[in-house]
């Protein structure tokens, strides 16, 4: 649990690698070391970016579908 705590943004996987126990260990400590994430205030220029990036794949599904054929190209892909 002490790699954990001194670097919290390491993968399960390397930790796993590192100290040669399973990752679902490493996951089930980490949970109880980690405090749980607090949603972060967008930064104006991310909030400006994801807007256009929305904005752009609206713009383009109007010209050419693509969300639809996505969505119901393949019913039966599910059976």
């Amino acid at each position: 649990m002490e790699i954990v705590e001194l670097i919290r943004h390491m993968s399960t996987y390397f930790i796993e690698q590192q100290m040669k126990i399973s990752q679902k260990t490493v996951w089930s400590n980490s949970l109880k070391v980690v405090p749980k994430k607090t949603p972060h205030e967008m930064v104006q220029n991310n909030l400006f970016y994801r807007i256009e990036d929305c904005d752009s794949l609206l713009k383009r599904n109007e010209i050419d579908p693509f969300l639809k054929c996505i969505v119901t190209s393949d019913e039966k892909w599910g059976t």
